[in-house]
C-alpha cells in the first residue's frame, strides 16, 4: 500500500501513527483467515504421500520458529522498558539546568524547557509501547477440545501437525503487531533521547556564552 508524502513525514515525526496505520491495514487484510478456512487450506496443501513424521517435523519447525520469535520480541521489550526507566531516572536532574543558578535567557529557557518536556513525553510513550509488546495478545493455543477433535480423526498425528501449523499461522498477525509496537518504542526512545540531549547541550552552550 502506497503512502502519501505527508503520511511518511508524519510516520517519522510520530511513530505511533505509523504503527496504528500498519496494524489497521493488517486488520483490513485477509491476513488472519477464518479458522476452518485456514485448516482446509493447510490440509489441501499437504501432499498425500507425505508421511506423518515428515509433516510433524515441518510443523514443529514452523511452530518453534514462531514461538522463538514471540519470545525474542517480548524479551527485547522487557529489556527496553528497563532501559527507559533507568534513562528517565538519570535525566531527572536536567530541570536544574533551568533553575535560577543558570540564569538562562527567557528564549533559551523556553526552547530547552519545551525540548526537555517533549523528550520526556516521547520516552514515556516508548515505555508504554514496550509494555504493549509484552502483553499476551490474541494467541491460538492447544486446548482440550482440540485433543477431542484430533482423536476422532483417522490420522490424529497428521491432523495434529495441521492444527499446529494453523495455530502458528493464526498467531502471525499478533506477532506482526508486536513487532510494529516494538519499532514504535525504539523510534520514540531515540527521538526522546535526541530532544533531551538537545536541551542539555544548548543549555550548557547558552550558559558558556553568558559567561563570556
Amino acid at each position: 500500500m502506497k503512502t502519501a508524502l505527508w503520511q511518511r513525514m508524519l510516520f517519522f515525526i510520530w511513530p505511533p501513527y505509523h504503527a496504528h496505520f500498519a496494524n489497521d491495514s493488517l486488520k483490513r487484510s485477509e491476513f488472519r483467515k477464518d479458522w476452518e478456512v485456514s485448516l482446509a487450506e493447510i490440509r489441501a496443501s499437504v501432499p498425500l504421500n507425505t508421511t506423518d513424521e515428515e509433516i510433524e517435523a515441518l510443523a514443529k519447525r514452523y511452530s518453534d520458529s514462531e514461538s522463538n520469535r514471540k519470545k525474542t520480541l517480548e524479551e527485547k521489550a522487557t529489556s527496553f522498558v528497563t532501559q527507559i526507566g533507568v534513562t528517565v531516572s538519570l535525566i531527572s536532574i536536567i530541570p536544574t539546568l533551568f533553575g535560577r543558578v543558570w540564569r538562562l535567557t527567557s528564549f533559551w529557557a523556553h526552547v530547552d524547557g519545551l525540548a526537555y518536556l517533549a523528550g520526556l513525553v516521547y520516552l514515556l510513550i516508548a515505555a508504554y509501547y514496550g509494555i504493549m509488546v509484552r502483553k499476551s495478545g490474541s494467541f491460538a493455543l492447544p486446548t482440550g477440545e482440540d485433543f477431542l477433535d484430533l482423536i476422532k480423526t483417522e490420522k490424529p498425528r497428521r491432523e495434529d501437525a495441521i492444527y499446529t501449523v494453523a495455530q502458528a499461522r493464526w498467531n502471525t498477525e499478533t506477532l506482526v503487531q508486536k513487532l510494529n509496537f516494538l519499532s514504535v518504542a525504539e523510534g520514540m526512545f531515540l527521538r526522546g533521547l535526541s530532544l533531551i540531549a538537545f536541551a542539555a547541550v544548548t543549555s550548557v552552550g547558552a550558559k558558556l556564552v553568558l559567561l563570556h
